[in-house]
């Protein structure tokens, strides 16, 4: 049997929390009514001793006594905080103050004749100062199963007995009995207010205190995960400056053996006519490896420098045209190779920006280069700048060649990361990504747009 169980909650609150301290008060307050009972029956004895029949009145006495003692002792045995167990205890009380309502109402037909005006004067007072209305309010069904006996028992002497001070024991007592069911309705109404107020307090410190609890748990959680990352962080830093300076050591060791080759290289090939047609082809694979490799560790030692935080960029006014032309002469012998025509819409515009000249212009050689590059022979490289609705300037390079999927736009700006279609296309994988970071620390960007067997359209802005 539980407290949530319907049936049984007629007499106790619905809220399981508030209906056991329903319970713990009946039990704790009730104690010194139950002994005002025993004294007032030791008085009662006293009292009558002299007249009524010695036998009667003590078993009335031992009666009334017995019942206090059992009630004492079902409080006292109580299991606070067992609702199942105090149910129990609850309503064998409640039977048994039912029995002692009995018991006082035999008193005045037991031992007062009718002619004794106070015997329904002295239940009454008796009744109320050992019932312990308010106290036992706390459940408000034991009142009435408390006082209705010795009421019942006035109004039946009131029809067997032609006795004016009994009627007006009578008429008092059940004139009374409306206030005495007022007052325990009353403090009833305010114990469960009480409790009820009690109760969302406890609540509410509860949660307050679970959540004080979780947000300390979540800053203790939050606090931890930060050391992690500040950890993490650290190590990644200190990993990217030994991976930077392993490189700039590394190409700075390699630039030495590399330009003895390239130097020598170069001077075999001014006396190529010394030499025959394959060995001339040999010198010719030597020297462009040689350059190719040279490029390589350059670009190297600009990614390093980049990630390092070691570039410095110095800005000024740029006129674009003069520097565009310069691109445009250093990769055309590349175009006319592959005889790719170009379109120059941007000169015509005159236009100046504000920017580092030397890495601008290693930027548009990048690009010009991978224009002319990843072209189709006999191709088209289109070059057009406009401003936007902000007020940017915008370069685009243009090119015809089998464009970018989406998949291949996504890792562009990868270290090192080669396209599938560039395989058999020179290149270092690395020169968009220099490029990138280049133009963002001049505060610009880059991006492209790129349909697939159409072409690709590299742009660049500036701030």
């Amino acid at each position: 049997m539980k407290i949530e169980d319907k049936k049984h909650l007629w007499w106790l609150s619905s809220d399981n929390s508030i209906a056991q301290e329903q319970l713990n008060l009946l039990f704790k307050h009730s104690l010194n009514a139950n002994y005002t009972v025993i004294i007032g029956t030791l008085f009662i004895i006293y009292f009558l001793f002299n007249t009524a029949t010695h036998l009667s009145l003590i078993s009335w006495g031992v009666t009334m006594c017995l019942l206090a003692i059992v009630r004492i002792l079902l409080a006292k045995n109580s299991h606070f905080g067992s609702s199942e167990k105090n149910q129990q205890l609850a309503k064998s009380y409640l039977l048994l103050t039912f029995f002692m309502g009995c018991i006082w109402a035999l008193l005045p037909i037991l031992f007062f004749d009718s002619d004794l005006v106070g015997g329904g004067f002295i239940v009454i007072i008796f009744m109320i100062a050992t019932s312990g209305i308010i106290i036992l309010s706390s459940i408000l069904i034991i009142t009435p199963a408390y006082i209705i006996p010795p009421l019942m028992t006035l109004a039946y002497s009131y029809y067997t007995q032609d006795n004016n001070g009994q009627f007006i024991a009578i008429a008092i007592a059940f004139i009374a009995l409306p206030l005495f069911l007022r007052s325990a309705i009353t403090y009833n109404s305010y114990i469960l207010y009480t409790l009820n107020l009690s109760a969302h307090l406890k609540k509410s410190l509860a949660l307050e205190q679970h959540n004080k609890k979780t947000l300390e748990q979540q800053n203790s959680a939050i606090k931890e995960q930060s050391l992690v990352l500040q950890e993490a962080q650290r190590k990644a830093e200190h990993a990217s400056q030994a991976k930077s300076q392993f490189l700039s050591h590394m190409s700075h060791e390699l630039r030495t053996p590399l330009n003895a080759i390239l130097g020598f290289s170069q001077l075999l090939e001014l006396d190529k006519e010394q030499f025959d047609h394959t060995q001339q082809d040999n010198i010719q694979e030597i020297l462009n490896a040689s350059r190719h490799l040279l490029d390589l560790i350059n670009e190297i030692l600009d990614l390093a420098k980049i990630e390092s935080g070691k570039l410095e960029i110095s800005k000024t006014h740029v006129p674009v045209n003069d520097l565009l032309q310069t691109c445009i002469q250093l990769i055309s012998p590349q175009m006319n190779e592959r005889k790719i025509t170009l379109t120059d819409n941007i000169t015509v515009q005159n236009l100046t920006v504000f920017t580092d000249p030397q890495r601008f212009k290693q930027i548009l050689i990048n690009l010009l280069s991978n224009a002319v590059k990843y072209n189709r022979k006999q191709g088209t490289i289109i070059l057009d700048a406009k401003t936007n609705e902000h007020g940017r300037l915008c370069l685009s390079i243009s090119d015809t060649g089998n464009g970018l999927s989406q998949e291949e736009i996504n890792t562009l700006f990868t270290p090192f990361n080669r396209l599938h279609s560039a395989h058999e296309v020179d290149g270092t994988g690395i020169g968009l990504v220099i490029s990138k970071h280049l133009i963002e620390l001049m505060g610009g960007s880059i991006g492209v747009q790129s349909t697939v067997g159409q072409g690709s359209t590299f742009w660049i802005k500036f701030s």
